[in-house]
């Protein structure tokens, strides 16, 4: 069965309080300058996408298929691309192939609610840097933000 995942779900839970703590403390801390384009549909994973990206101090546009991704990153710069691979009209290998054979160079980041290597593959085939799978684990998210975008300086 091909459920989506709705907001609540969307992220990995902290399994103790000391990990809670942790999840809470560390993560907010830092600080990332960039735009996202978050290409997803689930309108609970938008929402929590785009305040966990709030939080670490980045611009996010929502777009809600692959085809207005396409369209969104041809008219518009961005630093990062985290891309729904399950979407309607277009999905989300559709777009980033689409986007690669387009120039386009910007990282972007497969979010896929299946965590198999033959899914791995396929986005990274399609032309994806990264791969997370959801539910999105914090300390994944952000080693591929500290990977791709600058972290702002402490003033």
């Amino acid at each position: 069965m091909n459920e989506k995942l709705s907001g609540t779900q969307a992220y990995n839970r902290p399994e103790s309080y000391e990990d809670t703590e942790k999840a809470i403390d560390e993560p907010w801390s830092i600080q990332f300058s960039g735009k996202i384009l978050l290409a997803e549909d689930s309108k609970g994973c938008q929402i929590l996408t785009q305040k966990t990206l709030n939080q670490f101090g980045l611009e996010a546009e929502i777009v809600d298929n692959g085809k207005d991704a396409v369209e969104k990153t041809l008219q518009q710069s961005y630093d990062l691309i985290l891309m729904d691979m399950q979407m309607p009209i277009m999905d989300g290998y559709e777009a980033t192939e689409e986007l690669r054979r387009k120039g386009v160079e910007t990282p972007i980041v497969a979010l896929t609610a299946y965590a198999i290597t033959p899914d791995m593959k396929k986005c990274l085939s399609a032309g994806c840097d990264e791969y997370i799978s959801k539910p999105i684990d914090m300390n994944q998210l952000v080693k591929i933000l500290k990977e791709y975008l600058p972290i702002k300086e402490e003033v």
